[in-house]
C-alpha cells in the first residue's frame, strides 16, 4: 500500500499538470476538486510541506514565489502524459507510422533522461545517514533504475555493462 505522501505527490503532479502557477490554497482546492483528496481528512499540513519539498528537490515543481509553485518546465516537457496525450490526426498509414515512431523516440528520450537523472541523484545519496525506511526507498529506487536500464538497453539507448 502506498504511503499518504506518495499518493499526495502523484495527486499534486496531476493538479499541477496544466503548468499554471498555484499557491498553497489553490493547490488544496485543486486536490479536493480534481482529485477528491481533502485537506485535514486525507492528508495534513506536514504531508503537503514534505511532498512539496520532495517535488522541488526532484525538480518536478519549481517555486516561483513565497508559497507559489508551478510544474517545472523541463519536467513538463519530459512528462510522459504530455507525450501520450498528443492529439494526432492520422491521414494515412505512413503518417501514422511516422507519428508513432516519433512518439516512441520521444518516450525513449524521456525515459533515458529520467534514468540518467535518477542515477545522478542516487549517486549523491550518503548511505551512512539513511534510516531503515530510507533503505527500503533506496532498494525500490535501485530496482526501478535497473528496470529502466534494461528497457533502455533493449531499445539500444544505452550499452549493456
Amino acid at each position: 500500500m502506498e504511503s499518504t505522501s506518495r499518493i499526495l505527490q502523484k495527486k499534486i503532479m496531476s493538479v499541477m499538470g496544466d503548468g499554471k502557477e498555484r499557491n498553497i490554497s489553490d493547490m488544496k482546492e485543486g486536490l479536493e476538486a480534481i482529485e477528491g483528496f481533502k485537506y485535514g481528512k486525507d492528508y495534513r499540513e506536514g504531508h503537503l510541506a514534505g511532498c512539496l519539498r520532495v517535488l522541488i528537490t526532484n525538480r518536478e515543481l519549481e517555486k516561483t514565489g513565497r508559497g507559489v509553485y508551478r510544474l517545472n518546465r523541463a519536467a513538463q516537457e519530459l512528462s510522459l502524459e504530455n507525450i501520450l496525450d498528443m492529439d494526432i490526426e492520422l491521414e494515412s498509414n505512413e503518417q501514422r507510422e511516422t507519428c508513432l515512431e516519433q512518439m516512441k523516440q520521444e518516450t525513449l528520450t524521456a525515459i533515458e533522461r529520467q534514468y540518467h537523472s535518477l542515477v545522478k541523484r542516487m549517486d549523491a545519496v550518503s548511505l551512512s545517514s539513511l534510516s531503515p525506511m530510507d533503505f527500503e526507498n533506496v532498494k525500490q529506487l535501485s530496482e526501478l533504475k535497473e528496470n529502466l536500464k534494461k528497457l533502455l538497453v533493449k531499445y539500444g539507448r544505452i550499452l549493456p555493462q
